[in-house]
């Protein structure tokens, strides 16, 4: 682990638990991708030309010639020359169908193995044999990982000094605190009312080649769920040049950090004339924290 990665765990905390139950839901929905793809490779196969493709060099050239291989009703191989320039479109076809028989059998052994696995899962995991245990024992007991109620707890009470630049303009959030736009009181909001945990200008130590710099992210973002920790970073004045110069340097030194763009870091965006809008929040956010009606407040 390198000394960016150990300084990264240190300010978000500890790295998040793999959930099992995101790995069953992309198994599950690689396993339907599989299903389809064997029901239409299948029948692409059964559509296709009888027999298969041989190609080999024509003596000691770099051309190519092509034969293709059929058996008669006494199970007798027959080879046949194939014109490039006259049937190339017969050609591509046993090209196709053996392609395609290669995908179908790959598939049908990933689908099987993936079958297996999921078949042999235990339904209690680890993580959750605490929530099992009757109050007396689990007051005796200290849990492998924190219940997510706990967790969110102990990492949304997580007291620090915020960015100590003056908010010349105040606006307040659903949850009370100051920030320094309208759009950033939009993403809070949205934040809040969905149930995600979030810091406002949460203090982050980052490398900026030779030095170390402070940071005040916009939003550092918890998702309940996986416990990972994102940033979002509101760039509110995307027509201003001077502004954009600075935004660039700063992603520079996010990305030297080990921060990307869909990865670990969300940016939203807005100029004067186009506003951020609550649609774009909502589908942004909602594509990279999988948002649901279960966590949205009243």
């Amino acid at each position: 682990m390198n000394d960016n990665a150990r300084m990264m765990i240190d300010q978000l905390g500890e790295p998040a638990i793999p959930s099992i139950g995101n790995a069953l839901h992309e198994l599950k929905d690689r396993r339907a991708y599989l299903q389809y793809l064997i029901r239409k490779k299948e029948k692409s196969i059964a559509k296709a030309p009888e027999g298969y493709l041989i190609v080999q060099k024509a003596g000691r050239g770099e051309s190519l010639q092509y034969y293709r291989v059929t058996y008669d009703e006494r199970n007798r191989r027959r080879r046949t020359y194939i014109s490039k320039r006259k049937d190339l479109p017969l050609i591509q076809a046993l090209a196709q169908k053996d392609y395609d028989r290669k995908v179908l059998e790959a598939a049908n052994l990933e689908l099987s193995a993936i079958d297996g696995l999921l078949s042999h899962i235990p339904k209690d995991r680890a993580e959750n044999i605490y929530a099992l245990l009757d109050l007396a024992r689990g007051a005796l007991v200290q849990p492998v990982a924190p219940t997510t109620d706990a967790f969110i707890a102990k990492w949304q009470g997580k007291e620090y000094d915020g960015n100590p630049y003056p908010i010349q303009k105040k606006h307040y959030t659903a949850r009370g605190e100051v920030v320094r736009s309208k759009s950033e009181v939009e993403i809070a909001n949205f934040l809040y009312f969905h149930g995600i945990p979030y810091r406002y200008e949460y203090p982050l130590k980052l490398k900026d080649g030779h030095q170390t710099v402070t940071y005040y992210p916009d939003f550092m973002i918890l998702d309940p769920d996986t416990r990972k920790v994102f940033l979002l970073e509101h760039l509110g004045r995307m027509d201003d040049p001077e502004y954009v110069e600075e935004q660039v340097h700063k992603r520079r030194v996010y990305e030297e950090n080990g921060f990307f763009e869909g990865e670990n870091i969300i940016y939203t965006w807005e100029t004067g004339t186009q506003p951020l809008t609550r649609v774009q929040l909502e589908r942004k956010l909602g594509h990279y924290l999988q948002l649901g009606e279960k966590r949205r407040r009243p």
